[in-house]
Order: C-alpha cells, then sequence, then structure tokens
C-alpha cells in the first residue's frame, strides 16, 4: 500500500516538475544530507502505532469489516544549490519541497477518496546526521501520517496453489438476493 502511495506520489510530483526523487524504504544505508538533494523517503511509520476501527456509514462491500489507519512516515532531504549555502538556506529548499510533497498527498488522496490525517513532523536535528562537516551539507524533514485502508475478509483463490506463491486474495462478494414479494393478499 505504502509502495503504491510513494510511486503516485512521484508521478505527481514528477507533473509539476519538483526536483525529488521518490522511494520506498526503509533503506538499506543511512542517507548522509551531504550526498543527495532533493529526495523523499515513504515507509511504514515503525515509531507509532496503526489504528483499526469499525467501518464508518453504509458500507456497499459486506467484506470490509474494519478500517485500518496504516502509519506512514515521509522523510524529505533537500540541499540548496546555492554556492556558499548555510543551514538556512537548506531548511528553505526542504521547507518548499515538503509543501510539494504534502500538496501532491492531497491531490492523491482526494483522487482515492481517503480521508488522510497528518500527526505531525519537524526538521531533523543536524546531531543525527554528525557535526564533521564544515559546511551544512543540507537539511531533512520528518512528517508522520495515516493512510485508512479496509481490512477485508479476503478468500484466496485455489487456481495457483497453496505453495506457488502465487496465489491472489479476492474480495469478490457473492451476488446474495434481497428482493421480497409484497402482495395486497398477505397485508
Amino acid at each position: 500500500m505504502i509502495y503504491e502511495l510513494s510511486r503516485s506520489v512521484g508521478e505527481l510530483l514528477r507533473a509539476r516538475n519538483f526536483p525529488l526523487a521518490v522511494v520506498y524504504g526503509p533503506e538499506r544505508q543511512r542517507r548522509e544530507l551531504g550526498m543527495h538533494s532533493g529526495v523523499v523517503v515513504f515507509e511504514p511509520d515503525r515509531a507509532s502505532l496503526d489504528e483499526f476501527a469499525a467501518p464508518r456509514g453504509a458500507q456497499r462491500n459486506p467484506r470490509k469489516i474494519a478500517t485500518w489507519a496504516m502509519a506512514v512516515a515521509a522523510t524529505v532531504y533537500a540541499r540548496s544549490s546555492l554556492s556558499g549555502a548555510h543551514a538556512g538556506d537548506h531548511e528553505r529548499e526542504c521547507i518548499r519541497y515538503v509543501q510539494g510533497v504534502i500538496c501532491a498527498l492531497d491531490r492523491w488522496s482526494t483522487a482515492e477518496r481517503c480521508d488522510m490525517q497528518f500527526a505531525g513532523g519537524g526538521l531533523l536535528d543536524r546531531a543525527e546526521y554528525g557535526e564533521q562537516f564544515e559546511q551544512y551539507p543540507g537539511a531533512a524533514y520528518l512528517f508522520r501520517f495515516r493512510v485508512p485502508i479496509a481490512v477485508l475478509d479476503l478468500i484466496y483463490t485455489p487456481e495457483a496453489g497453496l505453495t506457488s506463491g502465487d496465489a491472489q486474495p479476492s474480495a469478490i462478494v457473492e451476488v446474495v438476493s434481497t428482493t421480497v414479494d409484497v402482495t395486497n393478499d398477505s397485508l
């Protein structure tokens, strides 16, 4: 789910010519701020718990038994291209990128008809990346949000076999007739 979200947000950012690479995390290596500019990493938020709730309102899908608000973390890395850039320049560029990512998330959530919940965020402390640089090498901003998804009562199709690894779930609902025949004689 988060992988698909990251791909969609990446497409929306590219459509607006944002100079941001979008990747799905967690990354295997620690990203150093000075090595890259313009990257956003989407990953499951392991510092926050997901939330589960009963479905809201009338449900058209009888297999939807709950709503799962999946916790997501997005880290935006930026480095100003200005010559002799200082911390404020890097942070300003980072904030611009964060605004673009939030706007892309808003467009995505509108298109997907999901009600995202932002949980907060902030600039990361430079001490997390070491103070060994004479010039500040960039800025990073971490924000957290939740994306609601449906918890469906799934059935795996047996065609692929249970051991092949190719089995795919199905949420097809069997047709149930709810027609009632009422005549004046029965009243």
